[in-house]
């Protein structure tokens, strides 16, 4: 770290000076120690699930190919599941229902597997697991107080963006194969990061500031374990270590069914926002709406 100076500089300083400066580099941010706070709540809450046949785990690069199948899988719907209605949106007519289409398989693939690998990388990602299978039945993605820019997708060159590019190893499918995929996708997908940014900012400002919040990028339970309390039990999770930690929760919802399951885990609608106005990428005569809600931290444990 102490190369940053510039060997000149280096040169001049003292050997005690150069253990100061590179210490003072290896310092946890204010994130990671909320993160490191939430682990070790998650590790003192996680036996409360076991009577209910759910295993709570963290998942980590090992479980990299589970979770993209449950987050694939839910956000994709299958033959026996809905689809998340604005990706359904966003792939358009010619794509809508076909959940096993290629192109649809490898678009949710990818933009999965990049959520998977952003909370792994600057959050963490609370699995459920059967307890009598291990079956991964549902995967939670979370990033802490001053990590929600990560989701910021308009500025590609980013640091966070390059970084997260090398790690998922490619560019979008939609971007790589456009004239594969329907018109418009990559379009309605960037209507759909800055709509998720303007809608965050909004939620924002409500529930704690800028930064001070807990953001659940992704909740997601396979098809075949939904029904089980799956949700319940990973959002439970967040809200313990969240309440232990003094901050709020925002997340947002695409779909009235999935509004209502956060309602009853103490989630409230702050906002919502259409996500384009424009005629072009309107297909269905009307925008998707998206809902930014928000839990306050609650201190009376």
């Amino acid at each position: 770290h102490v190369f940053c100076l510039g060997e000149d500089e280096v040169a001049r300083r003292r050997p005690s000076a150069h253990y100061s400066i590179t210490m003072s580099c290896m310092r946890p941010s204010p994130s990671d120690l909320i993160l490191a706070q939430a682990k070790d709540v998650i590790e003192t809450v996680r036996h409360k699930y076991r009577a209910k046949g759910h295993e709570a785990v963290l998942l980590g690069m090992k479980d990299e190919k589970e979770a993209v199948r449950v987050l694939t899988n839910s956000f994709n719907g299958t033959a026996d599941s809905d689809a998340e209605p604005i990706f359904d949106w966003v792939l358009g007519p010619e794509l809508r229902g076909k959940h096993d289409h290629p192109l649809r398989i490898a678009f949710f693939r990818y933009y999965m597997r990049f959520i998977f690998l952003s909370c792994v990388k600057y959050g963490l990602v609370i699995g459920v697991r059967d307890t009598s299978t291990s079956e991964l039945m549902a995967c939670c993605g979370v990033l802490p107080p001053g990590r929600r820019h990560i989701t910021d997708a308009s500025n590609l060159l980013s640091p966070t963006m390059l970084s997260l590019f090398v790690a998922v190893g490619a560019l979008p499918p939609d971007m790589i194969q456009h004239k594969a995929f329907p018109p418009h996708v990559t379009e309605r997908v960037n209507a759909m990061a800055k709509a998720g940014m303007a809608g965050l900012e909004d939620c924002a400002s409500q529930v704690g500031g800028k930064e001070g919040h807990f953001y659940v990028y992704a909740m997601a339970t396979a098809p075949e374990a939904q029904g089980k309390g799956c949700t319940r039990t990973a959002l439970e999770i967040v809200a313990a270590f969240a309440d232990a930690t003094g901050y709020p929760c925002a997340l947002d919802s695409g779909s009235e069914k999935n509004t209502c399951v956060y309602q009853r885990l103490g989630y409230e609608v702050l906002s919502k926002h259409k996500i384009s106005t424009k005629k072009e990428l309107n297909w269905d005569n009307d925008s998707p709406e998206e809902r930014f809600m928000a839990r306050q931290a609650d201190y009376s444990h």
